[in-house]
């Protein structure tokens, strides 16, 4: 099979080899007005009519990402809640009325 030439080849019992060759696509593709569609319909014009409707995203589960299914005791179904309470409370102190470092970080 060669896609991009349309192009089957069978082997047939005799030891021939039969070619089915399809159709080149048409390059001249239109989008026409429902109006324009009437009109064309209506002196026999040739037409091929297609309803395109945009398909809607599926929902997905929390259990379909394969790493959550890979491990379920870190990914728990519900959160116990805050973190524990801990000995040392970590805080930056801000001085009240002070100006921001005018240096850029890291250079």
């Amino acid at each position: 099979m060669v896609c991009s030439e349309k192009l089957i080849r069978l082997p047939l019992p005799s030891g021939e080899m039969m070619q089915i060759y399809g159709e080149k696509p048409c390059r001249g593709l239109k989008i026409v007005s429902c109006i324009k569609a009437r009109k064309y319909l209506k002196k026999k014009y040739l037409a091929f009519l297609a309803h395109v409707v945009e398909k809607k995203p599926e929902k997905k589960a929390i259990g379909d990402v394969p790493v959550i299914r890979d491990y379920p005791d870190v990914f728990p179904e519900d959160l116990p809640g805050l973190p524990p309470i801990r000995q040392v409370e970590f805080r930056i102190d801000l001085v009240p009325g002070a100006n921001p470092v005018a240096k850029s970080p890291y250079r």
